[in-house]
């Protein structure tokens, strides 16, 4: 019963590390066809730790089974790098807003509007179009930098999983001495 157990972790950890990978890849380079199709929620903070949770969980897990199983080094280390991976991939995810960079006030600045202060003139004073866009392009590049972390910890744990499921295998097939 253990056994089954055991490699049905790593069937689900396959599966959830895979989903996960995808997920980041997907919110990453097609954000818009999430919201066009009605599933916007999957771009939530929510959405991002749940499935991070769910693929960690099974990490730990499969980590916990395999090392007492067969003590395989670099499958516990795959697992390991997938794990921290995948908390610094949601560390540098979750520096970005996901939303609205810079809040109402910025929008309307930008449309001539006027800035927080009622000052239309904001080119002027050099605060309309300076720095803010600078920031907006260095949140974009974290967010696919913690995009393209999620995808590959998402890949490493998914190979971890698979070679676990490997390595508990040939353990059961061979004759103990």
């Amino acid at each position: 019963m253990e056994q089954n157990n055991k490699e049905m972790t790593d069937r689900f950890g396959a599966v959830a590390s895979t989903l996960c990978a995808l997920h980041c890849a997907l919110c990453a380079l097609l954000p818009a066809v999430f919201t066009a199709v009605g599933l916007g929620v999957l771009l939530s903070h929510e959405a991002e730790w749940g499935l991070t949770l769910l693929a960690i969980s099974f990490g730990l897990a499969a980590f916990w089974y395999g090392w007492r199983t067969h003590r395989t080094t670099h499958v516990a280390v795959l697992l390991g790098l997938g794990i921290v991976g995948l908390l610094a991939s949601r560390g540098l995810e979750m520096a970005v807003p996901h939303d609205d960079h810079h809040g109402e006030a910025h929008h309307v600045a930008q449309e001539g509007h006027g800035d927080e202060n009622g000052d239309e003139h904001g080119d002027e004073h050099g605060d309309e179009h300076g720095d803010e866009h600078g920031d907006e392009h260095g949140d974009e590049s974290m967010h696919l930098l913690g995009a393209g972390v999620g995808v590959a910890s998402g890949l490493l744990l998914c190979v971890g999983h698979l070679l676990n499921l490997r390595s508990i295998r040939r353990r059961r097939e061979r004759p103990s001495s």
